[in-house]
């Protein structure tokens, strides 16, 4: 991610030059799914914090064949 920590917003970019789905999950410390957006097909992704609350989340970014995880911190 860039910008992390964050406060408004941040961007993430990774891999998808075969355009497949991703799902992404933002868990709190506690493993609860904070916010689940499916279908991103870019290879970049704007969070924005809306209702997350300031605090340390992981991210999770799933594919098919490949997933990404990610520590971020929101102020």
């Amino acid at each position: 991610f860039r910008s992390n920590p964050f406060v408004g917003s941040t961007t993430t970019q990774f891999d998808n030059s075969n355009k497949q789905a991703f799902q992404l999950i933002i868990y709190d410390l506690t493993g609860k799914a904070c916010r689940i957006i499916d279908g991103i097909t870019e290879s970049k992704y704007i969070l924005h914090k809306e209702n997350l609350t300031p605090g340390i989340y992981y991210m999770c970014l799933r594919g098919d064949n490949e997933s990404y995880k990610e520590k971020i911190i929101i102020k």
